[in-house]
């Protein structure tokens, strides 16, 4: 342990020791040695906000006592790690302008280095935005109203809205349109853009310093002669029925989620949840007829996820814990996968079933392979048996046997209380699986796709009706469409793999292709090509053969009845709608 002089001279006056010692002053007087302060934040002229971060070394002939800021009246003391000096001032509050920052550093015998440099409180601007709002739906062409404020006396030099090439943050940004000074108020133009395609934005404004302020902007691209407009929400839709939009939003720009519910008759807007109080997985929330079913962390109750219960009328129930993200609701009925332990095996999963109309939970199973369950709108439930080589239905209180053919195991089963479709898979290598898509009713198993490491996944089912990748002859993922009676048509027929995206009960589908699988397309069993009616990121529901488009905080129905293989070029021969 390190002992000053002084007290070391009193540990030897202690022992009886006569030390003669002289100062002009009358004070104890130590060596003197060197001392000094290197900046390496912030630097001299530099500019700063209001978390100003201090962080210098020292060098010096004895051992350092204090290093201590002042910057414009505000003194701190700074603290020793990693070989540096550091503390963080808060200028809430300061004035734009000059301040004077000083670094004392002191050693043990009082010798001291002062570093005095100049920096300047300047903050970024600040965007305020008036339209388009975050989430909105614009067409080719639209107004954008923002203004810049800036607190230094010369304001913001330039505002404009550009492009950004990520959906997360202003990014590689190229503009859309500008304007020398603090307003913006002009029109976009984003024809470049194709109809459907989702555009991240950013507001910036930029001040005399040079500093950039942003404000990022989501919209969506939506100038399509299909579309008819319907409904809108204060947020980003995630979810449709017929009654109700479940969407999500900031609470204020830039601060927290919340999880909201419109009701579409009344038009009212209710909040389910806020950021201010819980910790949300709102993808995964989901409308019921009642109300939805949403996993939530509550801040207060540590890491533990509950599910929730949410009722129209108002009533939260608390359903329980929660540790897997295979959440389904179908009609009056809701299912998900717990893991026991943590972290859960393969194996170590229960399956719970809860009836929305008496609020009550079954647990159907307690040993399940978490690979995917099914849940239909009868409330029966298909699953995976722990060996993976059973599927198994649970119905009315039984669990029965579908099919089990070893050593094959299954996957990601679709049923629509019916038909299931699900991946059948092999041992190809020791260290290779083997896939295939396969469709059973009525005991009768058909393998859809051959057994190959390339057979593509995606596949959905409703009403008989199922869409299915297959691998063309060049290797190209391409979505077939298979009828009730077992006809099944090619629905793309693009260079790029396609993928499954949707499918209705009245036999037409939705997929997306293109580059990143970014377009979305239409097809119908009465049509011979697709139609691109917007963007993959839009989520399609289908009510009675009517297609909905959810992008951002519109709801958009397809009109479908005027579709044809050729609409873009004119023909709009009409099909009928066919509701079984």
């Amino acid at each position: 342990m390190h002992t000053s002089p002084k007290n070391r001279y009193r540990q030897l006056a202690g022992l009886g020791l006569a030390l003669a010692l002289t100062s002009t002053s009358g004070a104890w007087a130590g060596p003197v040695g060197a001392v000094a302060v290197t900046y390496v934040t912030p630097v001299n002229s530099g500019i700063i906000h209001e978390a100003v971060i201090v962080l210098v070394t020292t060098t010096s002939d004895f051992a350092i006592d204090t290093v201590v800021a002042d910057l414009d009246g505000t003194v701190q003391n700074l603290a020793f790690a990693n070989g540096s000096w550091s503390t963080t001032i808060d200028m809430t509050g300061a004035s734009w302008g000059p301040k004077s920052l000083s670094v004392t550093a002191t050693d043990v015998f009082a010798n001291q280095d002062i570093a005095t440099i100049q920096v300047n409180f300047d903050l970024p601007p600040v965007i305020t935005l008036i339209t388009p709002l975050d989430f909105a739906v614009v067409k080719s062409t639209f107004p954008v109203q923002a203004t810049c404020a800036d607190d230094g006396p010369a304001g913001c030099s330039m505002i404009e809205m550009r492009n950004s090439t990520s959906w997360e943050a202003c990014t590689n940004t190229t503009p859309i349109v500008s304007n020398g000074g603090p307003v913006l108020n002009q029109t976009a133009n984003v024809a470049s853009f194709d109809h459907g395609d989702r555009l991240s934005t950013c507001i910036q404004g930029t001040d005399s310093a040079g500093q950039i302020g942003h404000r990022l902007v989501h919209l969506w691209n939506i100038d399509h002669p299909l579309f008819s407009e319907v409904d809108s929400t204060g947020g980003w839709i995630v979810d449709v029925s017929q009654d109700h939009l479940l969407f999500t939003g900031e609470i204020t720009p830039g601060f927290g989620e919340l999880v909201g519910v419109k009701d579409r008759g009344t038009g009212i807007e209710t909040t389910v949840f806020d950021d201010l109080n819980t910790l949300l997985e709102s993808p995964f929330a989901q409308l019921t007829p009642l109300g939805l079913i949403a996993p939530v962390k509550l801040l207060a109750g540590g890491p533990t996820e509950h599910l929730w219960d949410w009722r129209n009328e108002g009533t939260l129930f608390d359903i329980g814990a929660f540790r897997a993200s295979d959440l389904q609701t179908r009609d009056l009925w809701a299912s998900w996968v717990e893991g026991v332990s943590v972290p859960p095996t393969l194996t170590d999963y229960h399956l719970t079933r809860r009836d929305l109309v008496n609020e009550t939970n079954q647990l159907i199973a307690t040993d399940i392979s978490n690979v995917g369950t099914s849940l239909a709108p009868d409330g029966s439930i298909i699953y995976v048996a722990p060996s993976r080589t059973e599927l198994m239905r649970f119905d009315g209180g039984t669990v029965t046997s579908l099919i089990s053919d070893p050593p094959h195991i299954y996957a990601s089963p679709r049923t629509d209380g019916g038909a299931v479709a699900y991946k059948k898979m092999r041992q190809a290598t020791p260290n290779t699986l083997e896939f295939a898509i396969a469709y059973l009713k009525d005991g009768v198993e058909t393998l859809l796709t051959p057994f190959s490491v390339d057979t593509p996944f995606r596949f959905e089912l409703d009403g008989d009706w199922l869409a299915f990748g297959r691998l063309d002859v060049s290797g190209v993922d391409q979505v077939w469409l298979r009828a009730p009676d077992g006809t099944e048509t090619q629905a793309s027929f693009f260079a790029t793999n396609s993928r499954v995206h949707s499918v209705s009960s009245c036999g037409a589908l939705t997929f997306s292709s293109g580059t990143n699988n970014a377009d979305l397309y239409l097809h119908t069993p009465y049509s011979n090509l697709p139609v691109r009616i917007g963007s993959s990121q839009d989520e399609a529901f289908w009510f009675d053969g009517h297609l909905f488009l959810a992008t951002g905080s519109k709801l958009f129905e397809v009109n479908i009845e005027i579709f044809s293989n050729d609409f873009e070029s004119g023909n709009t021969n009409p099909w009928p709608v066919v509701v079984p």
